[in-house]
């Protein structure tokens, strides 16, 4: 598909969509019939540190899961990557400010190895395998959804890592709310939200504009980590950026059993490339265009709700990213390296219940996926296509009152072709996974999981990204066996002053083979190869206390045991890179609720978070480590006028502690972020 059938194909069906809102609101609300039950009433809550209860997802009950909702994504300051942090099982590496290249890993996987999606639409490219994380803002997300190690039935794939969801808010209610950001290293931000809602259906359109400067200070050692008397403090320079987000979301009621429901999302950012830290780029630029389209229906088969179901789902990907290069700062081989990619994908899935114990579900999966990568000035090209077929299965019983199993099954054939090779379906790859969930008392649950899961290679990995990063068409799939198991508690107390609180504690292990890495020629070209197995073992512990609905701790921690085992390996130090052994996060809030009654004041909370990472090798012989780093925040936040009115304020790296989360590539100092959102009708 050319680019520019595929961006107009991406309006026509943009505007589509527009028209479909348009129509759905313009239509009255639909009389009842006699002896129907009234449309339920719309209610507004605002959603914060009150919630106390266990915080896992109900998308799959058996699997090791956190969610990220309410205050815990409006904090000014933070991205995704700084709000995922704080998640048992997970580490992030990161290339600088929040703008700046963001990636997560569960469990020890590899960031190629987790599935992200954002409104269902999985956002991992087909160059590195890895999906950006600092390309999901969090303004206008209505929660975040991390599956730890196994994936739900409903997932695109089962990644070795599990899954990771940015779910968006859904129009309900007619509201109108604006809100601005303003923070350190030159940061700002401004946005606005509009929702119209019916009972035949709703519509909301958001849109946001942010910069930064980005020129924190950093300690520049000049490559001599141990002898200090070349150190100074340098200010980075060409780390800005802007960009400007917008999504459009609508839903609509299909007769009397069925939903429609469809997304858009465009992004647009521009930004500097600083390059590493002993060699900082001043000129390379990087512009990113990202336009996501997604529709969905679903229809309920039979009159009881829930009974059986069927749901359509189709969505588009479109990507761009450009990065300019004129001095060869970053040693591309080339002044400039464009790359494109396009993903459509079509899905149906069907589920039944048969009776108040057993349900199955069906599915089928269809998509295409182009990348294209020019390089300028080097005469050179790529051109690859991928299909993937798919076909799932999934069966949950529950037995007596304690026990619920889930069996999945996937299995995926990959058809992949490039200007030099041949089309041919790949090697089939089967995953499954079962799970158990046995409730041993009322406040008490057991979870347990065995699954095998694969990562086919990417088309960069096949066929190449640049002169220098060639391809490998003869790459097997990595392969992963992932086990489980775990406690889950929760207390309420009677009354909103009762103690109240969760704990959650798993063990896992995780087996991985075939793994996919990059060896140097004589020549200086990167090619990857299939090597090598890996080992990984950890413990995660999560809690959280509530007293007097007035004060709440939460603590978190994860400690992995992460093993090189490949048999004949020859380098002493069998510790895998970039994979600290402990993680731990701890936050304590103090707060008031008077519910206004003082001067419409919903909410006061005084929050203080820690956060620890150990240290970890940049390399596989563990010769270079990056040293660990301690973080202290504060935060202050007020909700106004009956929640109407939110001011928040929060002090990050309140200790200036000094850290970089890669080879030469510092993270910011203290700073300071403030928020204002005002709900406006």
């Amino acid at each position: 598909m050319p680019r520019r059938e595929a961006r107009h194909a991406a309006r026509r069906l943009g505007a589509a969509l527009a028209l479909l809102s348009a129509h759905a609101l313009a239509q009255a609300a639909p009389e009842p019939p006699a002896g129907a039950p009234a449309a339920p009433e719309t209610v507004v809550t605002v959603e914060g540190s009150r919630q106390h209860a266990t915080p896992s997802s109900s998308r799959d009950r058996t699997a090791a899961s956190t969610v990220l909702r309410g205050e815990a994504l409006r904090r000014p300051g933070q991205s995704a990557a700084s709000a995922l942090e704080r998640v048992p099982g997970v580490q992030i590496s990161r290339a600088g400010a929040g703008a700046e290249l963001a990636t997560a890993s569960v469990r020890g996987a590899s960031a190629a190895q987790l599935p992200v999606y954002l409104a269902g639409v999985r956002l991992n490219d087909d160059v590195t395998g890895s999906a950006d994380l600092s390309t999901v803002p969090l303004w206008l997300l209505d929660r975040v959804e991390l599956f730890r190690g196994n994936a739900p039935a409903d997932a695109e794939r089962l990644g070795l890592g599990g899954a990771l969801y940015f779910e968006p808010r859904l129009p309900r209610g007619d509201a109108l709310s604006a809100g601005v950001e303003l923070g350190s290293f030159g940061y700002g931000a401004v946005h606005g939200v509009g929702s119209v809602s019916t009972p035949a259906g709703g519509a909301l359109l958001g849109v946001r504009r942010e910069g930064a400067r980005n020129d924190y200070e950093y300690l520049d050692d000049h490559g001599t980590r141990f002898d200090a008397r070349d150190d100074v403090r340098v200010r980075r320079h060409n780390a800005d950026h802007t960009s400007t987000e917008l999504w459009a979301i609508g839903r609509a009621r299909l007769g009397r059993q069925g939903r429609l429901r469809w997304m858009f999302n465009g992004l647009g950012r521009e930004q500097g490339v600083t390059g590493l830290g002993l060699i900082p780029a001043t000129r390379a630029r990087a512009a990113l265009e990202r336009r996501l389209v997604a529709v969905s229906a679903e229809q309920d088969c039979a009159r009881a709700p829930s009974a059986c179901s069927v749901e359509l789902g189709t969505s588009l990907l479109l990507t761009r990213v450009g990065l300019s290069d004129p001095r060869g700062e970053l040693a591309l081989q080339a002044p400039r390296v464009d790359t494109e990619g396009r993903r459509l994908s079509q899905r149906v899935g069907w589920r039944q219940r048969l009776g108040a114990r057993v349900r199955l579900g069906l599915s089928l999966g269809q998509s295409v996926e182009q990348l294209g990568i020019t390089a300028l000035g080097e005469g050179s090209a790529l051109s690859a296509r991928r299909s993937v077929s798919q076909a799932g299965a999934e069966a949950s019983v529950l037995l007596g009152e304690r026990w619920e199993l889930l069996g999945l099954l996937v299995e995926e054939c990959q058809t992949t072709r490039a200007a030099e090779a041949a089309p041919g379906c790949a090697e089939a790859t089967p995953s499954g996974r079962l799970g158990a969930r046995v409730q041993l008392a009322p406040w008490l649950v057991a979870l347990g999981n065995l699954g095998r899961s694969s990562r086919v290679p990417t088309l960069g990995e096949l066929y190449g990204v640049s002169p220098v990063v060639r391809g490998n068409a003869r790459l097997e799939p990595e392969r992963g066996v992932t086990a489980d198991l775990g406690l889950r508690a929760e207390l309420s107390g009677a009354t909103r002053r009762a103690p109240s609180g969760y704990a959650e504690g798993f063990a896992f292990a995780r087996r991985a083979e075939r793994l996919i890495a990059y060896r140097q020629s004589s020549l200086g070209v990167l090619r990857p190869f299939n090597v090598g197995e890996a080992q990984l073992l950890g413990l995660e512990a999560a809690a959280g206390l509530r007293l007097w609905d007035a004060w709440r701790l939460d603590l978190n921690a994860t400690l992995l045991d992460p093993r090189d085992v490949t048999p004949g390996r020859q380098l002493v130090s069998d510790v895998l890179p970039y994979r600290s052994r402990a993680v731990v996060a701890a936050q304590t809030e103090g707060y008031y609720a008077p519910r206004g009654e003082l001067l419409g004041v919903e909410r006061l909370a005084l929050t203080l978070r820690g956060f620890h990472r150990s240290s970890r090798y940049a390399d596989p012989a563990g010769l270079i480590v990056i040293p660990g780093h301690t973080s202290v925040d504060l935060e202050l936040s007020a909700l106004l006028l009956e929640g109407r009115l939110g001011v928040r304020a929060a002090l990050q790296n309140l200790l200036d502690a000094v850290s970089f989360d890669a080879v030469g590539l510092p993270l910011p100092g203290r700073a300071l972020y403030g928020s204002v959102e005002a709900r406006l009708w």
